[in-house]
Parts: C-alpha cells; sequence; structure tokens
C-alpha cells in the first residue's frame, strides 16, 4: 500500500477523515516541522533539554506525522497520529486543536512520565516511558524576516481563498512544504549558541569544541 502523506490526504486519498481534520490544525503549528528528516530531528533535539519534542512527516506506511523527542540520553521517534487524536478527544474544550490538546496534556503531566508506544527499525515494537516538557518552535530558532513574513501569509489565507486574491507564483511559493521550515544549518547554529551559553550536554562522542 502507498504511504500516507499530508498532500495525499489533502487530495483526498486518505481514507480516515480524523487524519485530514488533523492536518487542517497541523499545518499552521509552530512545532510541526513539515518534511525533516529524523536525522535531522535528531540533530537539532541534541541541542535541546530533555523533555524537548517536535512533530514532522512520518516515513511510515500507516502513520501521517511522528514525534521525535529528546530523553536524558537518546533521542527517539514514535508514530504520532493516534496519540494525537486520543489526546484531542481526551481534551476538557472539544474546540481546542489536536495539537493545543497534546500540549495540554503535557502541561497537566507536569513532568510525569507519558507512555508511547516505539517503533524500531526490526519491526519490534515496546511500549515505553518518557517525559515531555515542552517543544521545539520554529521562532526559537529565530527565523528570518523572509520565513516569518511567508509564515504570516500562511496563516492569514485560507490556501484555496488564496487563490482568489494572490499571484499565481505567490500562492505556490508560500504552499511548498518545503517552505515550511527556517533553513535547517542556520536553525542547528542558532541552537548550538543557546545550548552552550545554557549548559546543555553535548551530544554522545562530541567535544565541546566541537559542539560549540
Amino acid at each position: 500500500s502507498s504511504r500516507l502523506t499530508v498532500s495525499s490526504i489533502m487530495r483526498g486519498c486518505g481514507s480516515d477523515p480524523s487524519r485530514g481534520h488533523l492536518i487542517l490544525h497541523v499545518q499552521n503549528c509552530d512545532w510541526y516541522w513539515g518534511e525533516l528528516d529524523w536525522k535531522d530531528a535528531k540533530r537539532m533535539l541534541w541541542l535541546c533539554a530533555p523533555g524537548t519534542y517536535l512533530l514532522r512527516d512520518s516515513r511510515s506506511e500507516s502513520s501521517v506525522f511522528s514525534f521525535s523527542y529528546r530523553t536524558a540520553d537518546k533521542v527517539l521517534h514514535s508514530r504520532a497520529d493516534d496519540l494525537l487524536l486520543r489526546a484531542a478527544k481526551d481534551a476538557q474544550d472539544k474546540s481546542i486543536s489536536p495539537l493545543r490538546a497534546f500540549e495540554e496534556l503535557v502541561k497537566r503531566c507536569n513532568g510525569k512520565d507519558l507512555e508511547m508506544l516505539l517503533y524500531q527499525k526490526n519491526n519490534n515494537f515496546a511500549n515505553i516511558n518518557f517525559s515531555l516538557t515542552c517543544p521545539l518552535r520554529k521562532r526559537d530558532c529565530v527565523p528570518s524576516l523572509q520565513f516569518l513574513t511567508r509564515k504570516l501569509i500562511r496563516e492569514n489565507f485560507h490556501l484555496f481563498e488564496t487563490v482568489e486574491c494572490l499571484p499565481r507564483t505567490i500562492v505556490q511559493y508560500i504552499s511548498e512544504s518545503k517552505q515550511l521550515n527556517p533553513p535547517i544549518d542556520e536553525c542547528i547554529r542558532v541552537l548550538q549558541f543557546r545550548a552552550s551559553y545554557m549548559g546543555v550536554d553535548p551530544p554522545p562522542n562530541v567535544t565541546k569544541a566541537m559542539y560549540i
């Protein structure tokens, strides 16, 4: 079967309407990093405090989104769809988005462990407990004015309504998935500087000189 993606579901190829509802809220989320590679997610999260997490597109055939999150000694990745939808279902305020509901869930846990199903490369899986604290938001990486302007347009125009009032080239520019994120190398540099200032431990096998 073909892999579920954001674009395939937006084209109507997904059979689960709840996933379509989830995607509508994800697009403008500040800690959704789109087609971010897991290796880049790992590079960024190693520069953050344990408990930091982000959401990105999944490579799985059965999941649209994945969580990447920093533990005390690892960066792990887990499928996110069911957990986001469950957080929205259990939220006291049913009008908030699934991602806002998940943030509220993390706050309610207040450092206590969450349980998530971890899928490993050898197709084995197991429940693990871990503690989340805060998401890694794009604005944490001090993005450029160009990125912030593009983000403002995306947040204030519905994509299909925008077609009617903006030139086609502009619509294509702001709707490309690669434009969702600030340049990753710039993000890494900002996070490296912040980590050295805040005293976050460097990744294993990396000296402090290399880290800074």
